[in-house]
């Protein structure tokens, strides 16, 4: 029961984060299943984003601008997403310590990197 309610009141402040935030997420199919949760999930709570795995996927993206970042859990079951995370931790890096936008843009919130899994079904 306490999980149930701390994962509503998390749910609760994303969504009231998310209507006047922009959302990044990086979301890859389950490999068992073959479905995508994060995305469905946040678009059932009618929460915009930009999902920008195909950005990770060609090895580079940015993170400015934005004010939450999640990457789903089962994306670093794809190779090349994890070497290209890897490889970008600077980016993520400075995305946590609030320092990934310009300087014409608020900075965004400090907030703790987070893996999300979702179970769909």
């Amino acid at each position: 029961m306490k999980l149930m309610i701390s994962t509503l009141a998390f749910l609760f402040c994303l969504m009231m984060t998310a209507m006047a935030a922009d959302v990044a997420i990086i979301d890859y199919a389950d490999q068992w299943t073959q479905v995508k949760a994060l995305g469905p999930t946040l678009n059932e709570m009618k929460i915009k984003y930009d999902d920008i795995t195909d950005d990770v996927m060609k090895g580079n993206f940015q993170l400015a601008g934005y004010k939450l970042f999640f990457i789903c859990s089962m994306a670093t079951n794809n190779p090349t997403i994890h070497s290209n995370l890897d490889g970008n931790a600077k980016v993520i890096q400075d995305f946590v310590k609030g320092e990934g936008s310009s300087s014409n843009q608020p900075r965004p919130t400090r907030m703790k990197l987070m893996w999300i899994g979702f179970r769909r079904g």
